[in-house]
């Protein structure tokens, strides 16, 4: 697991993620680690779960991995399975993502803050599929219950239309 965070932290560097920075969340975060940190408190533990507007119902787990310096996220929608990690990059001091799923897609982004109980993210890749991208943004409603919102996906080059879930979890 080590190894896996170190090589898309060090990927996300190599392939010059801050360059591509015209597009991202988080822009105006003063302090992106204490953004990163709220949400991971906030998401870490427990199961995740909604059913999203295809009717499919869609699981999300967050862990702290390497002495709490990052997150692996775990995600499941319908039969294709997603896997991301979050962090804090410390060569450009941004929240940045990497991720990838079952279709063999590969994405990377940033997250941000600019309220507390709210974040942002922004990403974008590619997969065997064509490109993808998403806009989002989660916003919490209690301690168990947060509104995802979607307004903008973008997967295999087909725009889907906007969405907003409610997520719920079980500890």
């Amino acid at each position: 697991m080590r190894l896996l965070a170190a090589t898309l932290l060090a990927g996300l560097v190599a392939a010059g993620l801050c360059a591509g920075g015209e597009d991202t969340a988080g822009e105006k975060d003063l302090k992106p680690e204490q953004a990163f940190k709220e949400w991971g408190d906030y998401f870490v533990g427990g199961v995740w779960t909604t059913t999203n507007a295809r009717g499919e119902t869609e699981e999300m787990r967050c862990e702290w991995i390497l002495d709490k310096s990052f997150i692996r996220l775990t995600w499941k929608i319908g039969d294709v399975s997603r896997e991301e990690i979050h962090g804090i990059d410390p060569a450009i001091g941004r929240w940045t993502i990497a991720g990838f799923d079952s279709k063999g897609r590969v994405y990377r982004g940033f997250g941000g803050s600019e309220k507390a109980g709210e974040w942002s993210y922004r990403v974008s890749g590619q997969g065997k599929d064509g490109p993808m991208s998403s806009k989002s943004r989660d916003v919490r409603r209690g301690p168990d219950e947060e509104r995802y919102e979607i307004d903008e996906l973008i997967l295999g080059g087909k725009k889907l239309p906007p969405e907003v879930q409610i997520w719920k979890r079980k500890k």
